[in-house]
C-alpha cells in the first residue's frame, strides 16, 4: 500500500461489500466516487458507508456514479468518462481523474470499463486480493476469505505502456509534424511517474522541440533546446531501448545534426551559404514527408533566389535590392534601367536578372544558371502561377523535384550534402 496521501479514489462496487470496505480502510482516500449498478447502489448506503463511519468515526465525502448497463463495457465506459469529471467537480477537486482506481468489485464488464476509462489518465490501480493461496477458497482459486484481504496497490501502468502512445508521437515526428509530435509527447510525460522514464521522455521532448524550432527557422531557440538535452539523451538512450527501440541511433544521428545546427545558429549574418542550404533541406522535408509541393516549391524558389543574391553581394559587392548603375558592366546599363526604383538612383532586380549579371561578371554561379536557363524558367513560371505565387494552379510533385534538382545544380551540391533530420525506423 502506498504511503502517499490519496485525495480521491474511484471504486467499482458489486454484491460483496467487504472487499470494498477493506480497500477504503487501507487506501484511506480523502474523497471517493463509487461506481455502481442499480443492483449494488443500496450496498453503498446500507453497508459500506456505515462500516467506514464506524471504523473512522467520520462521514466519508463521496459521490455515486450509476451505470445503466453493468453488462455493457462500452456503456459503462461512456458513463464513467462523462460522470467522473462531474463528480470530481462536486467534490471540489480540480483534476481530470481520480488518484487511484480500485477495480475489485462490480461485474467483469464494470471492472473492464473502469480500467479502460482510467487508462487515459495518470492514476494508480488498486485491487483487493490475496498474496497467498491459503487466503482464498477453492484451493486458492476462489474468493478471498474475509479478514485475509490484502491491498495490492499497483504502480502507474503508464510507466510501462507509455511506449504504445509514444509510437503515435513518433509517427507524427517521422512525418515532419514536429510540433504535433511534441504536443502528444508532453501529454504522455504528464501521465508517467517513474523518474528515470519521465526524465528520458523529457529529454526526448526537448530535442523534438529543438527540431520543431529548427524547422520553422528559429535556429537560436533550436540551439538552446539541443544544447540542454542532446548529450543527456545520448547518455540515457541505451537504457531506454526497451521503451523506445532505436532511441540510441536517433540520439546519435541527432548529435550529428546538432554539430551543423551549432554553426548555423552562431552565424551573425542575415544570409549565408549554410542558411540557404538549410532552406533547401526544409523544402525537401515539405515534399518528402508531407507532400506539400506548393510549400516546398516556394521554399526552393526562395533558396535559389537567395543563392544568387548572396553570391552577387559576397563576391562582387552588389546588392540586387539597392544596386547603383555604375556597379554594372557598361553594356548592361540600358537593359537594367527598367529596374530603376521610381524617384531613386538605385536599381532593384530579381532572380533571373541577378543570375544574368553574375554570368556577365564571369561568375561560375551565373554560368551554371544560364546553362539550364530554359529548363528552370519553365518551372519558375509554374511557381508564379501556383497558389502560393500569383495564380491558383497547385504544384505537382514531379515539378517540384525537377526544380529542386536544378537548384542543386545551380548550387553545385548533391542532395546528400543537405542536413537530413533523423527518423525512428
Amino acid at each position: 500500500m502506498s504511503e502517499e496521501a490519496i485525495q480521491s479514489m474511484l471504486i467499482s462496487v458489486g454484491g460483496a461489500p467487504e472487499p470494498i470496505i477493506k480497500s477504503i480502510e487501507l487506501n484511506k482516500p480523502e474523497k471517493i466516487i463509487f461506481f455502481v449498478s442499480r443492483g449494488s447502489y443500496d450496498s453503498v448506503t446500507k453497508n459500506i458507508l456505515p462500516a467506514i463511519m464506524e471504523s473512522s468515526g467520520e462521514i466519508l465525502s463521496h459521490e455515486i456514479v450509476v451505470t445503466s448497463d453493468e453488462q455493457d463495457i462500452g456503456e459503462s465506459s461512456f458513463c464513467l468518462l462523462r460522470e467522473v469529471p462531474i463528480a470530481l467537480h462536486k467534490l471540489g477537486i480540480d483534476a481530470e481523474w481520480t488518484d487511484v482506481c480500485d477495480l475489485t468489485g462490480g461485474t467483469k464488464p464494470m471492472s473492464a470499463a473502469l480500467v479502460w476509462s482510467s487508462s487515459r489518465f495518470k492514476c494508480k490501480f488498486s485491487y483487493i486480493g490475496s498474496d497467498t493461496e491459503t487466503a482464498r477458497t477453492k484451493n486458492g482459486l476462489g474468493i478471498v476469505i474475509d479478514g485475509r484481504e490484502r491491498c495490492l496497490l499497483r504502480e502507474n501502468p503508464w510507466n510501462a505502456i507509455a511506449y504504445y502512445d509514444v509510437r503515435q508521437a513518433i509517427n507524427l515526428f517521422n512525418g515532419g509534424q514536429y510540433a504535433n509530435a511534441v504536443s502528444i509527447l508532453e501529454n504522455i510525460i504528464d501521465k508517467v511517474t517513474a523518474k528515470h522514464r519521465k526524465r528520458f521522455l523529457k529529454l526526448l521532448c526537448g530535442v523534438w522541440q529543438g527540431y520543431a524550432a529548427w524547422d520553422r527557422f528559429d535556429h537560436r531557440n533550436a540551439n538552446h533546446k539541443f544544447g540542454r538535452n542532446i548529450q543527456p539523451l545520448l547518455d540515457s538512450a541505451p537504457q531506454e531501448e526497451s521503451l523506445l527501440p532505436g532511441a540510441t541511433s536517433f540520439a546519435e544521428n541527432s548529435m550529428e545534426c546538432y554539430e551543423f545546427l551549432k554553426e548555423l545558429g552562431q552565424e551573425k549574418v542575415e544570409l549565408s551559404w549554410m542558411k540557404i542550404f538549410d532552406l533547401m533541406a526544409n523544402a525537401l522535408r515539405r515534399a518528402d514527408l508531407e507532400n506539400k509541393y506548393d510549400d516546398a516549391t516556394a521554399r526552393c524558389y526562395a533558396a535559389i533566389e537567395k543563392y544568387g543574391k548572396h553570391a552577387l553581394k559576397l563576391r562582387h559587392g552588389i546588392d540586387n535590392s539597392r544596386c547603383r548603375s555604375e556597379q554594372l558592366p557598361e553594356h548592361l546599363h540600358n537593359d537594367y534601367t527598367k529596374f530603376q526604383v521610381a524617384d531613386t538612383y538605385y536599381l532593384q532586380f530579381g532572380l533571373q536578372a541577378t543570375y544574368k549579371l553574375l554570368a556577365e561578371l564571369g561568375d561560375k554561379v551565373g554560368e551554371r544558371f544560364m546553362s539550364i536557363e530554359n529548363e528552370i524558367t519553365k518551372l519558375l513560371a509554374l511557381r508564379n502561377n501556383s497558389i502560393l505565387g500569383h495564380g491558383n494552379i497547385p504544384i505537382k510533385g514531379n515539378n517540384f523535384y525537377e526544380l529542386f534538382k536544378l537548384g542543386l545544380k545551380v548550387m553545385d551540391i548533391d542532395r546528400d550534402e543537405l542536413v537530413s533530420f533523423p527518423i525512428f525506423k
